[in-house]
């Protein structure tokens, strides 16, 4: 729990002699509550239309100052696959994506885990970000029928 200390500083006898006093505050704290943690605490996937999927990337779910005994986790997009979705202990949690469908632009999502481990009072979020882009473009090429009838192409 967070206390905040009030400390009245005088500078110097003159000015406590004018009245003047000058405040300073300290903000102390005790230990920290029990909580949810995860790490990463934002994940950023890209890709293209029509092109793979983005590797799917790991968060490790765990507690601080408590031992976690249970989780699980909620998302808000269908292209959007957890898992597990819940355990028993700290452990990872598999966030994958499927760009199939999506057309060009962002889609943000938030991943949001919770837990009954006693002292623990509030779920944590994992922003999500998804870019997809427009399809890679192959280049252009050149080319034209040699004398030998071959194709010569630049």
């Amino acid at each position: 729990m967070m206390r905040l200390l009030l400390a009245v500083v005088l500078c110097s006898t003159a000015a406590a002699q004018l009245g003047t006093l000058r405040l300073r505050s300290a903000l102390t704290g005790g230990p920290a509550g029990p909580s949810l943690t995860a790490s990463p605490s934002t994940l950023n996937f890209f890709c293209a239309v029509g092109g793979a999927d983005p590797p799917s990337q790991i968060v490790a779910i765990g507690g601080r100052n408590v031992t976690l005994d249970n989780w699980s986790a909620t998302k808000t997009l269908a292209s959007t696959t957890l898992t597990p979705t819940s355990n028993t202990v700290a452990s990872n949690l598999t966030v994958a994506i499927s760009c199939s469908g999506l057309t060009i632009g962002s889609y943000p999502d938030v991943v949001t885990v919770a837990s009954t481990t006693a002292g623990i009072t509030a779920p944590i979020t994992v922003p999500v970000s998804l870019i997809v882009s427009a399809p890679a473009r192959p280049s252009p090429m050149g080319g034209k029928v040699g004398a030998n009838g071959k194709v010569v192409i630049h």
